[in-house]
């Protein structure tokens, strides 16, 4: 086969760079999806949403390992610009895409997408440098429009194209190649002058009415705005996408929509600053929009994430899934979640490989905080309840962990869990049963009980800062993050 080693090329306006961290050679390399399913196409959708989803965790691992944090960056700095380049890692366009299928109408069809740098790489790029020769027009007639009222339209326009650009940018970083662009700090500008010139708001209904104009389009599934350095949803977040749904076509279900509007929002001097970018489901970027909001809009509601200090302990526990990986999901996907008192949500769990799983979790409440060491198997006796199996059969396949109804208390939870190839059940964390509500508690903090799980689940290999000398993690971790509220 042959080897491409590290090295840097010219295509028009952009450089492209070869990512390499040793002087080694890199081979061509494939990103695969699995999936399975009653029908072919239900196979093949799957598959699809599986493939990106190793592709938003490859780029998750390449961005956080990038991050030089040390003492000496503070940890606010550290998770928001963490959160600044995964901003653009979602809803990531597949194009180039193979899928082979097999099975049939009796037994059930399973399927393989996979993503090839050498045949895929060639249309990122020609992508990448059609919206780069695109952006570079348009920055040129930035001036025309100066303090025109086509300025904000224009402005919107070239952010749009950006997103698109980086987007693309993100999946050939997970093909191994890094593109950089030489005017990169002139598109950066355009953020600081849509801030400049964008009117002030003073309500949350202007400003939904704001991120709404324009968009004519139904079947829109419209995500809470992500807060700096976390993946809690604020109140104030929660209000924003409640109002907007009032104003779009909607629908609840994010598998039957056609389209995904996205935002987040970051603090500016006088107020909060908040964008969002409606897609299709492909990834294709339609449309941005941007709203600035002023302090008597939000007088009251709670704006910056309460548990930002264990985002950031997450974010440097990461670890690359590699060739073993499990991950979780509820019935509304894995991110921005939120859910009502009511609400009747189910969790389940994917392996790509048979092996042991186990979960903590992690409840951050307004008055106290509580991890809790999860029952998976209720007929097992002594630490086997707490420890999962997924056989060769059901690998690569969703499996409901179970369905709950949301009740008090209401706030902050992540789903901590750690899988291996291997037995799990001396590796659980200490946990004690608690009477009054039948639940077993692990009686420290929740970032002592998070390094606590870690450490006993992961050993040293969280600490390994050289990924090639790892011959494979015997165990890996994953996150899934959402907020219930009451009402």
């Amino acid at each position: 086969m042959q080897l491409l080693t590290g090295y840097a090329f010219r295509l028009g306006a952009i450089l492209i760079l070869i990512l390499s961290l040793s002087s080694q050679a890199i081979e061509p390399k494939n990103l695969l999806g699995f999936g399975s399913g009653s029908t072919e196409i239900l196979a093949r959708q799957n598959a699809f949403q599986d493939l990106a989803s190793q592709i938003e965790i490859e780029v998750k691992s390449t961005v956080i390992a990038k991050q030089n944090f040390s003492e000496g960056q503070g940890r606010e700095s550290y998770s928001a610009s963490i959160q600044a380049e995964l901003a653009t890692s979602i809803d990531l366009p597949l194009l180039g895409v193979s899928v082979n299928v097999s099975g049939n109408n009796k037994d059930g069809y399973r399927a393989q997408a996979t993503l090839n740098s050498v045949s895929s790489l060639p249309i990122y790029l020609s992508r990448i440098e059609e919206l780069s020769k695109k952006l570079r027009q348009g920055l040129d007639k930035v001036r025309s429009v100066y303090e025109t009222s086509n300025e904000e339209p224009f402005l919107l326009t070239l952010q749009s194209d950006q997103l698109q650009l980086e987007k693309y940018r993100k999946v050939t970083q997970a093909l191994g190649i890094e593109v950089q662009i030489d005017w990169q700090a002139q598109l950066g500008a355009l953020q600081a002058r849509l801030l400049a010139i964008s009117e002030r708001i003073d309500s949350l209904d202007k400003a939904a009415e704001a991120l709404s104009k324009d968009i004519s389009v139904s079947s829109i599934y419209v995500y809470p705005p992500s807060a700096p350095g976390s993946a809690e949803v604020t109140n104030f977040a929660a209000l924003i996408c409640d109002t907007l749904r009032s104003k779009l076509k909607v629908v609840n279900d994010p598998e039957k929509a056609d389209y995904v509007y996205r935002g987040h929002y970051t603090f500016v001097d006088d107020g909060l600053f908040l964008n969002y970018a409606l897609s299709k489901k492909d990834g294709q970027v339609v449309q941005t929009s941007i709203a600035r909001v002023l302090p008597q809009a939000y007088r009251g509601i709670q704006i910056e994430p309460q548990t930002s200090d264990i985002e950031t302990l997450i974010q440097q526990g990461f670890v690359r899934s590699g060739d073993f990986r499990i991950e979780a999901t509820s019935s509304l996907g894995k991110r921005d979640l939120l859910f009502r008192a009511g609400q009747e949500i189910e969790l389940l769990i994917k392996m790509n490989r048979p092996g042991y799983f186990y979960a903590v979790e992690h409840i951050s409440m307004a008055s106290h905080s509580v991890s809790l060491l999860l029952e998976l198997e209720p007929d097992a006796i002594n630490k086997r309840r707490f420890v999962g199996y997924v056989n060769a059969d059901d690998v690569n396949k969703w499996i409901s962990i179970g369905k709950f109804v949301v009740k008090s208390p209401f706030g902050i939870e992540r789903l901590q869990f750690i899988a291996s190839a291997q037995d799990l059940v001396d590796k659980l964390p200490e946990a004690k049963w608690r009477e009054e509500d039948g639940n077993f508690v692990i009686g420290n903090s929740i970032a002592d009980n998070i390094a606590q799980v870690q450490t006993r689940g992961l050993g040293n290999q969280r600490r390994q800062n050289n990924p090639s000398q790892n011959a494979g993690p015997r165990a890996v971790e994953y996150f899934l993050t959402f907020t219930t509220m009451k009402d």
